[in-house]
């Protein structure tokens, strides 16, 4: 998971931290980095296809992801 972390864009990472981290809104999100609420919620839908696609990817090489730390 770390790794599929890491190979998002600093921006998107960081409204990933923001809404799942820390728990706020769409709204509050959006106030601190300068977008919509909607837009926040658009990207977090593309990172979250991203994450997915990017896990499906080592599951096919045999990575252990499901005991991958999100934290470092």
């Amino acid at each position: 998971l770390r790794n599929c972390l890491q190979r998002l864009r600093p921006r998107t990472l960081d409204i990933l931290r923001k809404t799942y981290e820390d728990g706020k809104s769409s709204a509050e999100v959006g106030q601190e980095t300068g977008l919509s609420a909607e837009n926040v919620r658009q990207q977090l839908r593309r990172s979250r296809d991203e994450v997915r696609n990017c896990l499906g990817a080592g599951r096919q090489k045999g990575e252990d992801w499901k005991h991958a730390q999100i934290h470092e």
